[in-house]
């Protein structure tokens, strides 16, 4: 499974944590596994790893439920560190494409910092972006240059926008909503939600936001008075909500904000039309690992088919889930195989899913959506985020790399 994150080297120990099976202990000299650690229940439910590391000889892991766990019954050398202090010009990251026939790329837009969100300002040439520690920052797309730049709430994470306000997540600082003249952007109001925000999504007038807070809970938001804005309505999850963009930018069911989280199954609200709750749809699955977590996420394409990431592409989920395992779907296959496949995004007749552990942007037709048909795969070394539908072409934010357009010839 890919869900591997954070190694740290203590000379040949290498310490590798995996959020679904533990913590691999690996001496890399002889190239054996030395341990498998698996975390306790808490609550009846199994732990999961999201680091590890070593201090002072100790093994510390961090995890979901219980916070922190310290392994004290074996010593290791200390881990390696480096200050990056000592670092005067940090190396440029080196950045490929490579295309196979069919579809294409180009850097649309390159910024010093990492662009991990974009939004459209519409009847314009700007765009707002999301560049973590640089802030929130406004850019002319035609002079490829920022025009204004607006950092005092600390790293962005995601931004959208319905002018003339913006609209920022700012992790721990919550959600800040700001005035964009044309030249200059000005705070009007923050609220700090219970814990960090890193995904946001608004109505289609702008006066209700969607965020997420925290590991497993998303709050709906009125900001009709864009002074005074106040959570209004929540719903916990219990599942994951800080891994992969899964807001769904199309309506379900004429209702205005809908997501998708793993286990929580289709979630969806109409908050313009007076609605005051999360309404949900569950979907349920019979392989054991796949239950825990199924999936990348889904999109919505003609108004009503809930298209499903599973399987080296995606199922069509029911309108009725009654007596519906989704791993007995069939599935339409789009690229890589495997179990899971990228966070995918509906744009008009195609289909764009970002395989973001492995750098791969994975273009289909879905002209016909029971029948897709692949336009190609463009092979980075980046971390691609979710397809955004522009006037400027379809553009995917790609951290270091800035946005990337991408371009692929219809064959229908």
């Amino acid at each position: 499974l890919c869900d591997m994150w954070k190694p740290t080297l203590c000379d040949n120990i290498l310490v590798c944590s995996n959020s679904l099976l533990g913590v691999f202990i690996y001496d890399v000299n002889k190239t054996e596994k030395l341990y498998h650690l698996t975390l306790p229940n808490v609550g009846g439910k199994p732990d999961c790893a999201t680091s590890a590391t070593v201090y002072d000889g100790k093994l510390y892991v961090s995890s979901f439920i219980g916070d922190l766990y310290l392994f004290d019954g074996m010593v290791f050398p200390n881990a390696y560190r480096y200050d990056v202090d000592e670092i005067d010009i940090p190396p440029a990251p080196e950045f490929y494409f490579n295309c196979e026939s069919g579809v294409s790329a180009e850097t649309f837009y390159k910024s010093e910092f990492p662009i991990v969100a974009a939004s459209e300002i519409k009847k314009s040439s700007m765009m707002a972006l999301a560049c973590v520690s640089g802030g929130l920052q406004i850019i002319d797309t035609k002079e490829k240059k920022p025009l204004a730049v607006y950092n005092d709430g600390g790293e962005c994470h995601d931004v959208r926008v319905r002018m003339p306000y913006v609209y920022g997540a700012f992790g721990a600082n919550g959600v800040h909503i700001l005035h964009f003249d044309g030249e200059n952007l000005k705070k009007i109001s923050e609220i700090k939600l219970e814990r960090a925000t890193h995904q946001i999504e608004i109505s289609e007038r702008g006066h209700f936001i969607c965020a997420t807070c925290g590991g497993s809970k998303i709050e709906m938001i009125d900001a009709t008075d864009k002074s005074s804005p106040k959570s209004i309505y929540s719903f916990s999850t219990d599942a994951g909500l800080l891994y992969g963009e899964n807001f769904v930018k199309h309506s379900y069911k004429n209702k205005g904000i809908s997501l998708f989280w793993h286990r929580a199954g289709l979630i969806y609200s109409d908050p313009e039309g007076g609605d005051r709750e999360f309404h949900q749809k569950n979907y349920d699955l019979k392989n054991g690992i796949l239950g825990y977590c199924p999936g990348n996420g889904c999109d919505i394409a003609d108004e009503n088919k809930i298209l499903y990431t599973l399987g080296g592409g995606y199922v069509i989920l029911p309108e009725d889930n009654s007596n519906c395992f989704v791993d007995e779907l069939p599935v339409f296959k789009t690229g890589r195989s495997g179990p899971n496949s990228g966070a995918l995004s509906v744009v008009d007749n195609a289909l764009v899913l970002n395989e973001r552990a492995f750098g791969v942007i994975n273009a289909n037709d879905i002209s016909d959506v029971e029948h897709p048909i692949s336009l190609g795969r463009i092979f980075t070394s980046s971390t691609p985020s979710r397809a955004l539908n522009t006037s400027f072409g379809i553009l995917v934010p790609c951290r270091y790399v800035g946005l990337v357009r991408i371009n692929y010839k219809k064959t229908l």
